[in-house]
């Protein structure tokens, strides 16, 4: 994974380089002048109107850091990762890394109750982004040192700590895993195209928006079928499915939570093999 968090982080870099060059009037020779206040003044507007659509909160802040987190790792695979699917070949191997991306996933819960890791875990995330050590909980959370994170009878933590516990994990309890699983058992049955919308959380018309089904599937036979991860979305699904004429079901991957917040980290032998195939 450290190749993959440096392209991500050479890709940030790259463009900070862009704007850090434009937005300097050394860089600009006296004939060129006018364009560095073009693009002055084009970057001083783009502030101002991202500003008062609380628009950077939506790239990392405490209350949905959660979901930022899982969008970002979602991008990597299937906005970005699919592009290496070149051949059938390809397209196992890509399954095959998904698979043990999802069981790296499922080790980060056992911070729930490894109180070791745990503090390792916030005394780096600290060092790295030191805004986070001023969180109203973070000193709390590192030093806690029972069960954290966990079903309301098992955990020993307050409610409120969970959910700072949570906020630190990509959608931790296998939200994040279970979506990369279907994605995966779609792809493999050969139902058809299939059109990940995991990243479109709201379709937006210029008058309203809707909340579509987290895939799409395009079958052989042209028709359109939506496909929404989890249960009790029945109300979300039903609202898409009658304002677009597009049917919508719900697959539940029940067999892969086995492993939600386990204590102990038992591997799931179906996807091992499932991996090894």
């Amino acid at each position: 994974m450290k190749d993959v968090f440096k392209g991500m982080g050479n890709t940030l870099k790259h463009l900070e380089v862009v704007h850090e060059v434009f937005e300097n009037d050394e860089n600009f020779a006296p004939e060129e002048k006018s364009d560095y206040y073009i693009y002055k003044q084009n970057e001083e507007k783009l502030r101002e109107d991202l500003k008062k659509l609380s628009f950077c909160i939506q790239l990392y802040y405490e209350k949905g850091r959660q979901m930022i987190l899982a969008d970002f790792l979602e991008y990597i695979f299937l906005g970005r990762g699919y592009y290496s699917m070149k051949s059938r070949e390809d397209r196992d191997y890509f399954i095959k890394a998904v698979l043990h991306f999802v069981n790296l996933l499922m080790g980060y819960e056992a911070m729930t109750v490894s109180s070791k890791l745990r503090r390792k875990f916030m005394e780096k995330l600290g060092e790295k982004i030191k805004e986070i050590k001023d969180e109203e909980y973070y000193e709390e959370l590192k030093n806690f040192t029972m069960r954290v994170g966990l079903k309301k009878e098992e955990t020993d933590a307050p409610p409120y700590l969970d959910r700072y516990f949570d906020s630190l994990l990509p959608k931790t309890a296998g939200g994040l895993w279970h979506e990369l699983l279907v994605y995966i058992f779609l792809l493999r049955n050969n139902f058809g195209y299939i059109i990940p919308l995991l990243l479109s959380h709201r379709l937006m018309s210029l008058d309203g928006s809707i909340a579509p089904p987290d895939f799409l599937i395009i079958s052989d036979d042209k028709r359109i079928y939506g496909v929404e991860v989890g249960t009790k979305k029945e109300i979300q699904s039903g609202s898409f499915s009658l304002q677009t004429a597009i049917p919508t079901a719900t697959i539940d991957t029940i067999n892969s939570r086995a492993s939600d917040r386990c204590p102990y980290m038992q591997k799931v032998d179906t996807i091992l093999r499932f991996c090894n195939k």
